[in-house]
């Protein structure tokens, strides 16, 4: 079943990116709110009928495909020239970032299953570990949406040959990412051992 999520979520990614190049905002933000939505109604129902890994990895497809559906109507994909031409390119500045997430997924997996071998009182250990690291990965998360919406901006504004533009739309989210993560930063600094 969870392979059944596999080129439905592919699809989804590729349209989220068309969305996002094109600076579609506000349909792709759309499109994320209900398909967070369909899994929380998933959950619900989930905790309600029986919850079985079975029935999960149904719930996951189904979001997935509600997550497309949002996306695919509105959405023309036109291709001019060579095909081979226009993805060189495109997977060759890929290729280096999918290392790069490939790398960081894989070093957190690796020090979750270490603890998993050594941790006596593992059940207890691993919730604890999951629980701080997904406190820890909220500032990585809000940096992740500034980039979602940076990216395509600079690009655009690039590709106009408009570099003043480009250093406001920088210089900008720099101001932002300093006036959100310093709060952040001092309550962790204050509330470490709480929080972790």
């Amino acid at each position: 079943v969870a392979a059944l999520d596999l080129p439905v979520f592919g699809t989804y990614s590729v349209y989220r990116a068309i969305h996002q190049g094109r600076q579609r905002f506000l349909q792709l933000g759309c499109s994320q709110v209900i398909y967070a939505f369909a899994k929380l109604v998933g959950v619900l129902l989930l905790i309600n009928f029986g919850l079985s890994l079975e029935n999960a990895l149904v719930v996951n497809v189904v979001a997935t495909i509600i997550g497309l559906a949002c996306l695919l109507p509105r959405t023309n994909i036109s291709s001019r020239g060579r095909w081979l031409e226009q993805v060189t390119p495109l997977v060759s500045a890929a290729t280096p970032m999918g290392v790069y997430h490939f790398s960081l997924l894989l070093r957190g997996g690796l020090v979750l299953w270490t603890l998993q071998i050594m941790s006596v009182a593992a059940d207890t250990m691993v919730g604890v570990f999951v629980a701080a690291y997904n406190i820890a990965r909220v500032p990585a998360l809000i940096l992740t949406t500034i980039t979602t919406v940076m990216l395509p901006s600079i690009s655009r504004a690039i590709a106009l040959k408009d570099e003043p533009l480009a250093g406001r739309h920088i210089s900008r989210s720099l101001r932002f990412a300093l006036m959100l993560y310093l709060p952040i930063c001092l309550v962790l600094m204050a509330e470490a051992d709480n929080l972790m």
